[in-house]
C-alpha cells in the first residue's frame, strides 16, 4: 500500500483535474448561450445576428424596409407581414437607435429639400427650415445625441441662400439653435453653437443676412437677437457676408423709419472683423437705411449689386466708399443707374482709392473718361466690364411682335435687333479698340488684365461667380515695346463657342414654326385652327426659345468686341 500510494494520489489528481476542466467548459458554453440577465442587458454589438455575419441596427432596419417594399412589389402579403414584425421587433427592442434613425432621414430628406433651391416651392422650403429647427431646439434629443446636427445646420445654412421668406425661417431656428442648452459634460465648441460657428467660420461661402421686413415684429425680433450675446459673439468672428434686401422696393407709406434706423446703426457695428461684404439687391430704400450706418475697420472687398435711382441712394454708397475707400483691395459695383438723373454715376464722385487691384463696373455706356481709371486707382491689376441687359426678355418681345409682319428668317431679324437695341455696346466696342486698350496700357502701369463679361438678367439679377461668367478677356503684350493688350485666345474661344451651343438649342417645334418665315407658320397655324384666339396663343414664345435667342444675340455682341475684322479695321494684330 505504501508502495502503490503515489500512483493512486497521482490517478485521483488527474482525474480530479479532468473533472474540474470538463466543469469549466460546460460553464464556458452556458455562459455564451445565456449569460447572466444583466450582462445581457448591458451588452453593446450587433442588435440583428444573420447567419455569421453582424449587422447593426440600421442596417436591420434598412434591409427589412427593403424586404417590405420588395415583398409588397411582388405582391406576396405573407413575407411583407413577416418583415413588418420583424421591424416591430428591432425598433422595441432598441428604440433609441429606431428613433435615432428616423429622425436622421427626416434631417437628410429636408436638407436635400432646400439644397435644391427654386426647383422646390417656398412653402414646403419654409417648413423644411422649421422642422429642422425644431429638431435642434429640442433639448431631449440635444441631451441623448439623437439628432445630427452637423446635417440640421447644413439645411439651414442652405436655407440662408433662398428667398427672404425661407432665409428669415432659417436665421430664426439657427438664433433659437444657438441658445439651445447642450448636453450635460459638453464644451460649448462641441455643441450647437460651436458646431454653428465653425461651419459658417469655415465654409467657403459668405454668411447670408437677409434684412428684416417693414414692420413692428420683425424690428423688435431683430433687435432682440442683435442684442443677445450669441448673436453678438457670432458676429464678431464673421469674415464675409451677403446682405439681402428682402424687397424694401420704395418707402412704404404710414412706415416709421426712426426704429429701424436704430436697428440698421446697431446692425452696422456689429462685424468687428469683416473683411468681404456682399450686397445683394439693394434698391433705394435699403441702401438709404443700411450703408451710411457700416461700419466696418477690416474691409478689404466690396460687391454692390442693386439699382440706384435716387440722390438719397447715390449718397449712402458714396458714404460708404468714402469711409472704406483707402483699405478696400477689391470693389465691384454692379449698380443700374440708367434712371438716375438728379445726380452722377457714383464711379464719377468717388475719392481716389490707392489699394484697389481689381476693380468691376457696368460699362457700356462708361460714365467716366479712360483717365479717370489711372488717377482715382493707381495701383489697378485686373478691370472687369460688365454688360448685364435682359437678353432673353428683348428677344423674346422681338419675336412675338414681327411673328406676322416680318418674312425674315429668324437669325437676321436678331441680328438687326441686336444692332438697333445694343447701339450703345458698338460705340463702346469702337471706343474700347480705338482709344481704350492704348490709354490704358499707357496710363495704367500695373494694369496687366481687362475683362468684358456678358450676362442675362432677364430672370432676375446674375449671380454667377467670376470664374464661371461668359468672358472675353485681353492681356497686356510684355514681351513687345509696344503698349498695348493682346486677346486671350483661348478664353476667348471658350465663350463664343458656349454661347453658340446655346444658341443652336432651339426646341424642334420652333424651328419646324420658323423654318418657312413667321409668316407663313402663322398662315398654316390660323388656316388649321381657324380660330383668332388659338393662333395669338400659339404665337406665344416660350422660355427656351427666349433664351436660345437671347444667347443668340449675346453672342453678337460679344463679336462686337472680339471679332477679328473689328481688329483687323482698327490695326490691331490678331493671334
Amino acid at each position: 500500500l505504501a508502495a502503490a500510494a503515489p500512483f493512486a494520489t497521482r490517478r485521483l489528481l488527474r482525474a480530479a483535474k479532468a473533472a474540474t476542466r470538463r466543469q469549466a467548459g460546460g460553464a464556458e458554453k452556458s455562459g455564451r448561450a445565456r449569460g447572466p440577465r444583466r450582462n445581457r442587458r448591458r451588452q453593446v454589438g450587433p442588435a440583428v445576428v444573420k447567419g455569421a455575419t453582424a449587422e447593426t441596427v440600421e442596417e436591420a432596419i434598412y434591409r427589412l424596409d427593403n424586404e417590405i417594399n420588395d415583398a409588397l412589389e411582388a405582391d406576396d402579403l405573407r413575407a411583407a407581414a413577416k418583415a413588418q414584425r420583424e421591424l416591430r421587433k428591432v425598433q422595441l427592442d432598441r428604440p433609441s437607435a429606431a428613433c435615432r434613425l428616423h429622425i436622421q432621414e427626416d434631417c437628410r430628406s429636408a436638407t436635400a429639400m432646400l439644397r435644391l433651391g427654386d426647383a422646390i416651392d417656398v412653402d414646403v422650403r419654409v417648413k423644411a427650415a422649421r422642422k429642422l429647427g425644431r429638431w435642434l431646439r429640442w433639448r431631449r434629443t440635444a441631451a441623448k445625441g439623437l439628432v445630427p446636427e452637423a446635417t440640421a445646420l447644413e439645411g439651414l445654412l442652405w436655407a440662408l441662400r433662398s428667398e427672404p421668406e425661407v432665409a428669415w425661417t432659417a436665421q430664426c431656428a439657427l438664433y433659437y439653435a444657438a441658445r439651445v442648452a447642450d448636453r450635460a459634460g459638453t464644451s460649448v465648441r462641441d455643441g450647437n453653437r460651436g458646431t454653428l460657428s465653425r461651419m459658417l467660420l469655415n465654409e467657403p461661402n459668405s454668411f447670408c443676412f437677409c434684412l428684416p421686413q417693414l414692420n413692428a415684429r420683425s424690428r423688435d425680433s431683430y433687435g432682440r437677437a442683435l442684442r443677445s450675446n450669441v448673436v453678438r459673439d457670432f458676429f464678431s468672428q464673421l469674415r464675409t457676408v451677403t446682405l439681402v434686401d428682402p424687397g424694401y422696393g420704395d418707402y412704404g407709406a404710414g412706415v416709421e423709419l426712426a426704429p429701424f434706423v436704430r436697428l440698421c446703426r446697431q446692425l452696422g457695428r456689429s462685424f468687428e472683423s469683416l473683411e468681404g461684404l456682399k450686397i445683394l439687391g439693394f434698391e433705394d430704400c435699403a441702401m438709404s437705411l443700411v450703408l451710411p450706418h457700416l461700419m466696418l475697420p477690416k474691409l478689404k472687398s466690396l460687391e454692390i449689386i442693386g439699382a440706384c435711382h435716387t440722390a438719397e441712394a447715390q449718397h449712402a454708397i458714396l458714404s460708404l466708399l468714402y469711409r472704406h475707400g483707402p483699405y478696400i483691395e477689391a470693389l465691384e459695383l454692379n449698380v443700374w443707374t440708367e434712371y438716375l438723373c438728379e445726380v452722377d454715376d457714383p464711379l464719377a464722385d468717388i475719392d481716389p482709392m490707392p489699394k484697389v487691384k481689381r476693380l468691376t463696373i457696368r460699362a457700356p455706356p462708361l460714365s467716366v473718361p479712360w483717365e479717370h481709371f489711372a488717377r482715382y486707382f493707381p495701383s489697378l491689376e485686373e478691370l472687369t466690364f460688365l454688360y448685364d441687359q435682359d437678353f432673353a426678355l428683348n428677344s423674346m418681345e422681338v419675336l412675338e411682335a414681327e411673328y406676322e409682319e416680318s418674312d425674315m428668317d429668324t437669325p437676321e431679324m436678331l441680328e438687326r435687333h441686336a444692332l438697333w437695341r445694343y447701339r450703345d455696346a458698338v460705340v463702346f466696342a469702337r471706343d474700347l479698340h480705338a482709344r481704350g486698350f492704348r490709354r490704358l496700357a499707357r496710363q495704367c502701369p500695373s494694369l496687366r488684365t481687362i475683362r468684358l463679361t456678358v450676362a442675362d438678367n432677364s430672370f432676375g439679377y446674375d449671380l454667377t461667380p467670376a470664374e464661371e461668367r461668359l468672358t472675353l478677356c485681353w492681356r497686356r503684350e510684355t514681351s513687345s515695346s509696344r503698349q498695348s493688350f493682346r486677346r486671350d485666345r483661348e478664353i476667348n474661344n471658350a465663350a463664343r463657342a458656349a454661347l453658340e451651343e446655346t444658341s443652336a438649342r432651339v426646341p424642334e417645334a420652333a424651328g419646324r414654326s420658323l423654318a418657312g418665315g413667321p409668316a407663313r407658320a402663322l398662315d398654316a397655324r390660323s388656316e388649321s385652327d381657324g380660330d383668332e384666339q388659338d393662333a395669338d396663343a400659339e404665337r406665344q414664345v416660350s422660355k427656351e426659345e427666349a433664351q436660345a435667342a437671347g444667347a443668340g444675340v449675346m453672342l453678337q455682341v460679344i463679336r462686337f468686341f472680339d471679332d477679328p475684322s473689328i481688329e483687323a479695321e482698327f490695326g490691331l494684330r490678331t493671334p
